[in-house]
């Protein structure tokens, strides 16, 4: 079984909102961030050249990410999803990667910092082997980053920060091990 990361090499605004996107092209400790309302983000390139007769044994998309809730008072409350849609060379599908609610029953406290996510080390993965399951749709694959905001009280500052999106295959040549 061969295992094959690999991260993108474009990107292009869907919808305008993201910061820095390129940011997101490799594990870097260096982020791309949104705090916009349905900002989306696309990633294209990602290398794959999988011979037609592979068999597809996993995909996963992953992601390195983080997602802050600044500058609230006690009563606030906020929401947002975070999502990664994935392309396989003619239809997108959504995967939901975080949905966060915050209301805030402390003190008033306008320094409160809410984080969810790690800003280390830790990774998302998400399996998307049903949807990406021929090394032609791999070949094809392209990803976008979707922040949605909900409700929210005025003066929240609500963050996606992704600091990396790739694709992890695991296949190998038919009837191989």
């Amino acid at each position: 079984m061969t295992v094959t990361q690999k991260f993108p090499a474009s990107t292009t605004a869907i919808a305008a909102g993201w910061t820095n996107p390129t940011d997101a092209y490799s594990f870097n400790n260096t982020y791309a961030y949104s705090e916009t309302t349905a900002a989306e983000q696309e990633y294209a390139d990602y290398g794959f050249d999988i011979p037609g007769n592979e068999v597809i044994g996993k995909v996963y998309a992953v992601i390195k990410w983080f997602s802050t809730v600044t500058t609230v008072i006690q009563g606030d409350a906020a929401n947002f999803t975070c999502s990664i849609e994935v392309y396989d060379g003619s239809t997108w599908q959504t995967y939901q990667v975080t949905k966060e609610t915050f209301a805030v029953s402390t003190a008033n406290d306008e320094s409160l910092v809410c984080t969810s996510g790690d800003t280390s080390n830790s990774q998302t993965c998400i399996d998307v082997t049903t949807f990406l399951n021929t090394p032609t749709k791999v070949n094809n694959a392209k990803t976008r980053l979707l922040f949605v905001i909900g409700a929210t009280a005025a003066g929240i500052t609500l963050r996606w920060s992704v600091d990396c999106i790739s694709l992890l295959v695991c296949h190998n040549a038919q009837g191989g091990i």
